[in-house]
């Protein structure tokens, strides 16, 4: 430490590590992983002047705030060559971060049949002292954080002119919880339960599975090449699966219990009766318009119903965010 320095009581530790693997003889994959923990005295009192010139060195006037933050990663880089012009590229990671920020609790004036634990500044000046309670609050957040993003090149010369097709697709899977607990003491790490936030988003990565499913159809046909079309029918075929489980779990999770086996009924009877008509109409278009036409629209009417979907998911979230005058007006009003 140099002088002059605050020694705010830090703890840092990290530890990388990377190991790679030959999964056949022009394949590789590297796995990387990660850890990193950091605890420190952290808090959000801020000094009344009196207090700041009594000792503008001071380490700090609340050593029981303690913050705590923990990232554990780790992720799978794989390189695999499928000829000599084509290569698959995937990579996985996943990451959760969390952290715990415990905070005395505090008042900028004594106040009557309020226990407190001790006082910095003068009580007699107004505004000049920070009266610390005997309890605290403790802020505990965790971030979880998951991705698939699969990438297929494919080269290839066409009169005379070299091209490199490049196709990828990416899942990426977020979850947050923020909870808040109120302690007994200044340096309680449990507490009663105050606040208990979740949030997710499934419901995006099931629309951005649909409109990937639609666009493994539709691409093909722009360009009638194999390799361009098996590429395109595996970034199809992947969010096929993806909203598949996506829509599942959503029914799941936002379905109560008792009503699971009607939700799932009427899911598979609406996506059945779609196929059954997708069925009939298909013959039709490929008698009417061809088959290049047909893939075309198949996949495009899929891939403009989960962007579609994804457009009214964000005015649906733009709506809850923003109340609106009227809402406020009858906040105020009560």
């Amino acid at each position: 430490m140099l002088p002059g320095d605050l020694d705010l009581d830090d703890q840092v530790v990290v530890v990388l590590g990377k190991v790679e693997l030959d999964t056949s003889a022009r394949g590789q994959a590297t796995l990387k992983l990660g850890f990193h923990d950091e605890r420190a005295t952290s808090t959000e009192v801020g000094l009344t002047r009196d207090v700041f010139d009594t000792d503008p060195r001071r380490t700090t006037i609340a050593p029981h705030d303690r913050i705590h933050v923990r990232r554990v990663e780790a992720s799978i880089y794989d390189d695999e060559p499928l000829g000599e012009r084509t290569s698959l590229r995937t990579l996985f990671y996943a990451y959760e971060t969390t952290q715990v920020w415990r905070r005395q609790n505090y008042d900028r004036a004594v106040l009557p049949g309020v226990s407190y634990e001790r006082f910095v500044g003068d009580p007699a000046l107004p505004q000049g002292v920070i009266a610390f309670e005997n309890g605290n609050n403790v802020i505990d957040r965790v971030f979880d954080v998951a991705g698939l993003e699969p990438k297929l090149e494919h080269r290839f010369e066409n009169a005379g002119f070299a091209h490199t097709v490049d196709l990828g697709a990416r899942l990426l899977v977020e979850r947050a919880t923020r909870g808040q607990r109120t302690g007994d003491f200044p340096d309680s790490e449990a507490g009663d339960l105050a606040v208990l936030e979740k949030h997710r988003t499934l419901a995006v990565a099931a629309f951005v599975a649909v409109a990937v499913q639609g666009l493994g159809k539709a691409v093909p046909p722009l360009f009638l090449v194999y390799a361009v079309m098996l590429a395109c029918y595996f970034v199809g075929g992947i969010g096929h699966g993806l909203k598949n489980v996506a829509f599942r779990t959503l029914i799941h999770e936002r379905v109560v219990a008792g009503a699971h086996g009607r939700a799932f009924a009427a899911y598979n009877g609406l996506r059945n009766g779609a196929e059954l008509g997708a069925l009939a109409a298909g013959g039709v278009l490929v008698n009417v318009a061809g088959a290049r036409a047909t893939l075309w629209i198949a996949g495009g009417v899929s891939a403009l119903s989960g962007l579609a979907g994804l457009a009214l998911l964000r005015r649906a979230g733009h709506r809850e965010e923003d109340p609106g005058p009227a809402a406020a007006s009858a906040e105020a009003s009560l």
